[in-house]
C-alpha cells in the first residue's frame, strides 16, 4: 500500500484488509502506522521507500526517485531508520521499496537504482535485519510512439541477473506499461476553424477527459477513426507526415487555452461529425478525468473482437448535482 499522505482512516482500513506491505515514506508515517497497528491489534509488514537519487530522464512532475522529491527517504537515512524501528513488534520493517517515476524509456536507471539498493540490503542484513522483499516499483514506459520503450524482456534481461540468488521476493508495479495501450479516447469533430495562420480541429473531448498533454506536455498519437488507404499509418510517430495531410491544432471546448490534445500536428483532412482516436489513453485518462467546466465524464466501452459493452455509463447532469444539498 503506497502513498505519501495516508490518512488514519485509510491506514486502519488497510490494516483490517491485511495488505501485504505498507510502503513507508517517512519516519513520521512509520511512527503513526506503529501507533495504529497497536491501537487496532493488527500487526503488519512494511517496506521502507528509499530514494536512490537516480534520474529516470522523464518529466519533472513524474520523477519520484530523486532526493528533492516528496517521496520516500534518502538512501543514506535508511540504516538509521532500521536502527530505530527495525525491531518493532507491531510493524515488521522487512522490505525495501523504490519508485523512480513514470514514463521511463531506458533500462539503465533501474539497473543503477537496484544496484544501490542491493548494497543497502546487504548492509542491513549484516546489521542483523531481515529483508525479505524488494519492490522495484513501476514507471516502465508505454509505447506512446511505436517501439519507443524497452520490452518486458529487455527489463528482465537487465534486472533478473542482479537479483538472482539474493533470496528476495520481487515485487513489480507494471501499471501503465500494460494499461496505456489497452485504451483509446474517441472524440467527435465539432468544428473546423482558422485563427490567423492556425487551423483548428475542435472536438467534443476536453482536457477534463485527458489532461496529460497540457499537464505534462505529453504526446498522444492522434488519427481519424476511418481513413482511406493512403492515410493508413505504418507507425505511430511524432513527426508522421503523409502526402495530403493538414497541419492543425486539435483542441477541446473548455474555456482556456490549455485545452488541447495536439499542436501543429499533421493529420488527414477531416470534417464535422467525423470521429478521431487519441491513442494510449488506457492509463491516466479516465483516472485523471474531472468535472471541470461542469463537464460530464465520458462513457467507457469494453471492446472484445466484434463485441462491446458499456462498463461505465456516461455521466448525466443529475450525477453532477447528486451530492449537493
Amino acid at each position: 500500500y503506497a502513498g505519501v499522505g495516508k490518512t488514519d482512516a485509510e491506514i486502519i482500513e488497510a490494516l483490517k484488509a491485511d495488505v501485504g506491505y505498507f510502503n513507508i515514506e517517512s519516519e513520521a508515517e512509520l511512527e503513526n502506522l506503529i501507533r495504529l497497528a497497536k491501537q487496532t491489534g493488527k500487526m503488519t509488514k512494511a517496506a521502507l521507500r528509499v530514494n536512490p537519487d537516480v534520474d529516470p530522464k522523464t518529466h519533472t512532475y513524474t520523477t519520484t526517485g530523486k532526493k528533492e522529491t516528496k517521496f520516500g527517504v534518502d538512501i543514506e537515512r535508511a540504516q538509521k531508520i532500521f536502527s530505530d524501528y527495525g525491531k518493532n513488534e507491531a510493524v515488521k520493517l522487512c522490505a525495501i521499496h523504490i519508485h523512480l517515476g513514470s514514463a521511463g524509456h531506458t533500462v539503465e536507471p533501474y539497473v543503477e537504482a537496484i544496484e544501490k539498493v542491493l548494497a543497502l540490503i546487504e548492509q542491513l542484513r549484516s546489521d542483523g535485519f531481515t529483508i525479505e522483499a524488494i519492490d522495484v516499483g513501476g514507471g516502465y514506459g508505454a509505447d506512446y510512439t511505436t517501439e519507443a520503450s524497452p520490452t518486458a524482456a529487455d527489463y528482465a534481461a537487465a534486472i533478473v541477473p542482479l537479483l538472482k540468488n539474493r533470496n528476495l521476493k520481487l515485487i513489480l508495479e507494471p501499471g501503465a506499461s500494460i494499461a496505456a495501450n489497452a485504451g483509446i479516447l474517441v472524440t467527435q469533430v465539432l468544428y473546423l476553424k482558422k485563427g490567423g495562420e492556425k487551423k483548428f480541429v475542435i472536438v467534443d473531448a476536453g482536457m477534463n477527459d485527458l489532461i496529460r498533454p497540457p499537464l505534462y506536455g505529453a504526446f498522444h498519437f492522434i488519427w481519424p477513426v476511418k481513413v482511406n488507404e493512403k492515410f493508413v499509418p505504418s507507425r505511430r510517430d511524432k513527426d508522421l507526415q503523409l502526402d495530403g495531410t493538414v497541419v492543425v491544432d486539435v483542441v477541446g471546448p473548455i474555456c482556456e487555452a490549455a485545452d488541447f490534445f495536439a499542436k501543429d500536428r499533421a493529420l488527414p483532412p477531416t470534417k464535422r461529425g467525423r470521429l478521431i482516436s487519441i491513442f494510449t489513453a488506457g492509463a491516466y485518462c479516465s483516472t485523471m478525468s474531472s468535472n471541470y467546466n461542469a463537464r460530464r465524464r465520458a462513457a467507457e466501452v469494453l471492446v472484445d473482437g466484434d463485441k462491446f459493452s458499456v462498463i461505465r455509463k456516461r455521466e448525466t447532469y443529475e450525477d453532477l448535482t447528486a451530492l449537493e444539498k
